[in-house]
């Protein structure tokens, strides 16, 4: 038998997650297997509505969590964590338009490739223009010592994420 139910707890029971849930009542209560895909570790917050079933073996799982927070259109997915009242508190949105939001839209981040190329041509110029200035103050008596510019963006890079 399929049926929604309250969640009323989380117990980490030797690897697995068992989720505490009632259903017609606070005395209908249940300790159940919580079945997610592979790779997926959540836990629902408290009071959340749960589809619960039975099994041929009498035991019984948790199937799945009904979503209050749905936004992604169709072709989307969007992965987020909630505080315990159930605000959404950060998400990953995978946008059918190829964007992907990372904790909101407000900026944009950098390919770390093009963004070294960029710096390292702006600090040659520079050094480039150091080199003219010196030159022009030493034609009027004067002397400068150019001291190159030089940047090293190698500890921004982060070469757990990557992108095209």
């Amino acid at each position: 038998m399929i049926r929604i139910v309250k969640h009323n707890g989380n117990i980490v029971d030797r690897t697995y997650r068992m989720i505490k849930s009632f259903g017609r009542s606070r005395r209908d209560v249940s300790t159940s297997y919580n079945v997610a895909p592979w790779g997926d570790d959540s836990a629902p917050i408290l009071n959340s509505d749960l589809v619960h079933s039975s099994t041929c073996a009498d035991e019984t799982v948790i199937l799945g969590v009904i979503n209050k927070n749905q936004i992604a259109s169709p072709g989307e997915k969007r992965i987020f964590a909630t505080n315990e009242g159930g605000d959404v508190v950060v998400a990953i949105y995978l946008k059918r338009d190829g964007t992907i939001e990372i904790a909101g839209n407000s900026d944009n981040t950098v390919k770390f490739s093009k963004l070294d190329t960029a710096i390292q041509k702006l600090s040659a110029d520079i050094n480039i223009e150091l080199g003219k200035i010196a030159a022009g103050i030493a034609t009027g008596g004067g002397a400068y010592a150019v001291v190159p510019i030089s940047i090293d963006l190698s500890a921004a890079k982060n070469d757990k994420i990557k992108t095209n």
